[in-house]
């Protein structure tokens, strides 16, 4: 967690107008951010392994990579129903167990709206956040 919270903050500070060197800091960050990627799904646990997708995607959407961010949370959603059985809730039904589907679900929604697919958003969100 130490690893995202550098890479978070490299990336948010290159993003001020302040910033000396944006280019340096971002890079900086993504050092960070692969770190705590392989790191967090080293042990292939799926609960770990989404929320690196999850957070990995939110800095590429922070960054306005929306071409990188997409797959990113596309994995985020396959993962859901590893999460979700054995890994998580139907497995030991243990409380504290986080699913980022629906905050992945949200997000592909807003950039396909953004982009003017206005029924991919429609069928993303009437499949992922229908309650």
């Amino acid at each position: 967690m130490i690893n995202l919270s550098i890479a978070t903050c490299f990336v948010q500070h290159a993003l001020k107008r302040q910033s000396e060197n944006r280019q340096y800091q971002i890079q900086q960050g993504l050092v960070f951010l692969m770190r705590y990627y392989e790191i967090r799904t080293k042990g292939g646990r799926a609960l770990h392994c989404q929320e690196a997708e999850f957070n990995v995607a939110r800095v590429w959407h922070m960054l306005g990579l929306m071409h990188l961010a997409l797959p990113a949370y596309e994995r985020c959603l396959e993962l859901s129903g590893r999460v979700r059985g054995a890994d998580g809730w139907g497995g030991g039904g243990r409380e504290g167990v986080e699913d980022f589907a629906k905050e992945a679900a949200f997000a592909i929604r807003m950039i396909l709206a953004t982009n003017g697919d206005m029924e991919g958003a429609k069928r993303v969100a009437e499949e992922w956040l229908v309650i």
